[in-house]
């Protein structure tokens, strides 16, 4: 008897973890749903890296399918032309992989950039996130994606890795 009540005891703090969990895995209705967001994004590359923060827009088409831009400014810092203003718009496709407050997602885009001294850049990327509507309006989104960088004025392209943080409302 003394063994079954020291198991209970020490599986007690789980139960409470568990209990927690179920609120994450519940069904999220984003179906029909525009959302506003702030975001700030991290991108680095062999010879660059830039840092850029803004705004952007998104519906739910259905609960697990999201179209989104933004809008966003920062600075660049490239080997070969030092720190320079830059400006990004992107379009993006987010798949949100369960119906649940906490998901993953898959997530596809393509960008425009422009640095203001060394011209415009469009880019294109894919990548996986992770989703949490803290509850029936605000929600996070984290995501890392691998990204083809090209410059306007050249042939080829530069790998880059990006990273994404937004916090946002549902309306």
């Amino acid at each position: 008897m003394k063994k079954l009540t020291l198991l209970s005891i020490a599986l007690l703090p789980f139960l409470g973890v568990t209990q927690s969990l179920g609120g994450l895995l519940d069904n999220s209705s984003r179906a029909g749903k525009w959302e506003g967001y702030a975001t700030g994004q991290v991108v680095v590359g062999p010879f660059y890296s830039a840092a850029t923060a803004g705004v952007g827009l998104g519906y739910n088409i259905y609960d697990q399918l999201n179209v989104n831009g933004d809008l966003q400014g920062g600075e660049a810092d490239a080997l070969f032309y030092g720190s320079e203003p830059v400006v990004t718009g992107h379009l993006g496709i987010d798949y949100n992989i369960f119906k649940t407050k906490l998901t993953p997602f898959v997530t596809v885009g393509a960008g425009l950039g422009d640095v203001f001294n060394s011209g415009a850049w469009y880019y294109l990327d894919a990548g996986l996130g992770l989703r949490w509507d803290i509850n029936d309006r605000w929600f996070t989104k984290l995501a890392v994606q691998p990204a083809l960088l090209m410059h306007s004025g050249s042939k080829g392209a530069l790998g880059a890795a990006m990273g994404g943080l937004c916090i946002g409302v549902k309306f």
